[in-house]
């Protein structure tokens, strides 16, 4: 069993690492114009080719209204599209434009060096373990759900 002094090393390593990656991630989105939120759902719609609203919101955990005004954002940017689905006319794909598609390359680009700059930092033995490592870690996070709360009523 985990010690509480370990899992409070944890929490505190994996706070400075949300603040640092949060940080490098709004600050490329402002570089290439668009917003935190528009930025997330650009990579997604990118990694799927096309993506309806509730796969995305449910990727992004967002509920439909508020992903449908960013995505209404992308498009007035003319970074997506919205199509009805041919095979279901109440679903709606979203895809990239060329112009969604030049700025995905270009962020996936910016990521895969930011990423490869930390990577080699990191003793390359070390690498394949770090990966494996995060990738259960985020494993574990999706799984135990976004909707942790205070046990104890913290307003008395």
């Amino acid at each position: 069993m985990v010690k509480d002094e370990e899992i409070r090393v944890l929490r505190r390593a994996i706070r400075q690492l949300q603040r640092s990656l949060i940080f490098q991630s709004k600050n490329d989105a402002r570089c290439c114009g668009i917003t935190f939120a528009q930025c997330h759902a650009l990579m997604e719609i990118g990694n799927d080719q096309s993506i309806t609203l509730n796969n995305l919101a449910s990727l992004l955990s967002l509920n439909n209204s508020t992903l449908s005004r960013t995505v209404d954002s992308m498009v007035k940017g003319d970074l997506v599209k919205r199509e009805v689905d041919p095979e279901d006319r109440r679903a709606v794909n979203i895809t990239l434009t060329e112009k969604g598609k030049l700025l995905y390359d270009n962020l996936n680009c910016t990521y895969d060096s930011f990423y490869r700059n930390i990577m080699d930092l990191i003793p390359a033995e070390k690498q394949a373990q770090v990966i494996d490592s995060i990738a259960l870690l985020a494993g574990a996070v999706i799984k135990t759900g976004y909707d942790q709360c205070c046990k104890e009523d913290m307003k008395s």
